[in-house]
């Protein structure tokens, strides 16, 4: 059975930056490049058959990975260790990328079908959440990290 000191011990380690030993930023790249890459394809044979429609959504649905993945992380590589996100951020950040990166591919499939979907927006708006999260704790963590230094 776990005690409030342990629920308490487990927050503090969620924020604590523990787990930056492992990340490795060499795969991480590798990865969102993967991604950009399969929805390059997913979205180019998608058009093609699409019986002459195309859509932007669609079309360019592999610049989210892209962009946000391999700028941010090849700056942290150049940054050295210090600077890599801790666990949570990283997490968090993952899943504004997938989700804005969904959010581009159910649009397109919406627009070239011909309707539309108020409902295709939730995506965006999760996704720019999920980033505001992941960019809040983040700077948290390093405003807390350079408060540290200073004492």
């Amino acid at each position: 059975m776990s005690t409030s000191n342990d629920n308490v011990r487990g927050i503090a380690r969620l924020f604590s930056g523990e787990g930056r030993e492992e990340y490795r930023p060499f795969r991480v790249l590798l990865a969102y490049l993967g991604a950009s890459l399969f929805l390059l394809v997913f979205g180019s044979i998608y058009t093609y058959f699409g019986h002459g429609k195309s859509s932007p959504f669609m079309s360019f649905a592999f610049l989210v990975p892209l962009v946000m993945g391999t700028l941010p992380f090849l700056l942290f590589k150049i940054a050295g260790r210090r600077s890599w996100p801790d666990r949570f951020s990283r997490s968090v950040y993952r899943w504004s990328c997938a989700t804005l990166s969904v959010g581009s591919v159910i649009e397109g499939v919406i627009v070239i079908y011909g309707t539309d979907s108020r409902y295709s927006r939730v995506y965006l708006w999760a996704g720019i959440a999920f980033f505001a999260v992941a960019v809040s704790v983040y700077a948290a963590n390093v405003f807390a990290c350079v408060r540290a230094r200073r004492r």
